[in-house]
């Protein structure tokens, strides 16, 4: 944090001291906006799910060790793994190795500070590290771009949505 806000505040500084306005404002804008409030959006939404499963949890093993007969359990059932998670790549060559890792280095560090807005189930950058895992990387790499191009705002006129409100991707399934 410390790093990125040091390099932010230099790089709108910067611009502002040459009288570039525009460039150091759209700097200040785009980026710090960005990092700060997504940061902020997703911190709120982890702390009320947090806040929500530990109370679902407490009440389920209140009445779960109080009210219920010794061969019943109200606990909710454990969500299950999906069958992609635990996958081994078939291509194993230097650009999907570097691909995978940047894929794992942007979803663990750069997508917790923003809020989630993919359309899709599964996200966009789940569906980019299967696709590097099943397919060459030419392929993957095309098959990332046009996924990144369809989501987008509009993509509910286009797509089922499931239950969940993600839109279903019937052309690319994982």
């Amino acid at each position: 944090s410390f790093v990125i806000n040091g390099a932010l505040g230099y790089l709108t500084l910067s611009e502002l001291i040459k009288k570039n306005y525009t460039q150091g404002l759209t700097i200040f804008t785009m980026l710090w906006n960005r990092y700060y409030f997504g940061g902020m959006i997703n911190s709120q939404i982890m702390a009320e799910n947090f806040n929500r499963r530990q109370y679902n949890s407490a009440i389920a093993l209140l009445m779960d060790t109080y009210l219920a007969p010794p061969d019943s359990s109200f606990l909710p059932p454990e969500k299950p793994k999906p069958p992609y998670s635990d996958e081994t790549p078939k291509f194993l060559n230097g650009v999907s190795v570097m691909a995978l890792a940047l894929l794992n280095l942007y979803q663990k560090r750069i997508t917790t500070q923003d809020a989630q807005e993919c359309q899709f189930q599964i996200g966009c950058s789940q569906f980019s590290k299967l696709s590097f895992m099943r397919h060459n990387p030419f392929t993957a790499l095309l098959m990332t771009s046009d996924r990144l191009q369809r989501c987008n705002p509009f993509a509910h006129k286009y797509y089922p949505a499931d239950s969940t409100g993600h839109l279903v991707d019937k052309l690319w399934g994982p």
